[in-house]
C-alpha cells in the first residue's frame, strides 16, 4: 500500500491531532477541493497501516521499564 497523496495525508493528520478539527469540521474547510468525511477516514486509515511499525517500536520501548509517567496519568506495560 503505497501513499499518494502525502501532502493532504499530512493536512489530515495536523488537523485530527493537532488542531483537534474532526473530520466534518475538515471536510467543510476543504469543501472546494472536492474532499469528504470518507476521504479524510481512508487516508487516516493507511497513515495509521504505515506508522504501525514505528508505533511498535515506541511501546516495545516504553514497556522496557514498569510504569510510564506520561503528565497525570500512568501507563502501566502489559506483556501479551
Amino acid at each position: 500500500m503505497r501513499l499518494r497523496n502525502k501532502p493532504l495525508a499530512i493536512h489530515a493528520v495536523v488537523g485530527k491531532f493537532c488542531d483537534h478539527l474532526p473530520f466534518r469540521q475538515q471536510a467543510e474547510i476543504e469543501r472546494l477541493g472536492r474532499i469528504d468525511r470518507t476521504m479524510l477516514a481512508n487516508l487516516m486509515g493507511r497513515v495509521a497501516f504505515h506508522l504501525a511499525p514505528f508505533i511498535d517500536v515506541l511501546i516495545d520501548g516504553t514497556c522496557l521499564i514498569p510504569t510510564a509517567y506520561v503528565d497525570p496519568l500512568r501507563y502501566h506495560c502489559r506483556r501479551y
